[in-house]
């Protein structure tokens, strides 16, 4: 899947610079983490997490897999956003329909929702602005 990620100010102004990380479980529910159980199964060929900084139009473009559930959770991607050595937002994104019920999750997860497309040659893709 393609994620196409966008950072912008209050006044919609894209800021460049913004350094955006993201980390997921692999597609077997897996981390790659000393504290997650089974980790010795966690998929070798797939890092796991990556990290970009905005362009000048405030954009990063990450491929990486399709979330999937795992112990209950819904599927979903980890996401820090950082301006030099503060962190600025740490959230996750959840598929468009697939936030999940758990007590902390609230319908502040209705924000957070990515909608995913085919494009023409049936690659997934996503798009998703955070406004800080």
């Amino acid at each position: 899947m393609t994620l196409v990620t966008r950072v912008v100010d209050s006044n919609a102004k894209p800021l460049n610079g913004v350094r955006v990380e993201i980390w997921q479980c692999d597609g077997q529910g897996v981390y790659e983490h000393p504290r997650q159980p089974n980790a010795e199964r966690f998929d070798s060929s797939f890092a796991g997490f990556a990290a970009l900084e905005s362009d000048a139009q405030g954009q990063c473009r990450f491929q990486t897999l399709y979330p999937v559930p795992y112990t209950g959770r819904p599927p979903h991607i980890h996401v820090k956003l950082w301006r030099g050595q503060r962190e600025i937002l740490t959230t996750q994104l959840y598929l468009k329909g697939e936030t999940g019920n758990e007590w902390w999750g609230g319908s502040e997860r209705d924000w957070l929702q990515m909608d995913v497309a085919k494009d023409g040659s049936g690659n997934r893709m996503t798009q998703f602005q955070f406004v800080v």
